[in-house]
């Protein structure tokens, strides 16, 4: 259930980094954006794989932890 069959794997790399980069402090959001956007063009090429969703996921809540990071460096 943790690994699904047939899914990108960027894409489920996207999606656990954007979830556990809340724990570490927003380090792995550059990395979550960065794999999600690989996974997507991964995506593209290979359309019978899923995880179009989980790539977003990592997208979205890497973009979100980056602007955490740098909010939090400016603030102090």
């Amino acid at each position: 259930m943790l690994i699904p069959v047939n899914v990108e794997p960027f894409s489920m790399i996207a999606g656990y980094l954007g979830i556990f980069g809340f724990f570490f402090a927003g380090l792995p959001g550059i990395f979550a954006v960065a794999s999600g956007i690989v996974g997507l063009s991964q995506l593209k090429h290979r359309p019978e794989s899923k995880g179009i969703a989980r790539a977003w996921t990592g997208i979205a809540l890497g973009t979100i932890q980056c602007i955490l990071l740098i909010w939090l460096i400016f603030l102090l």
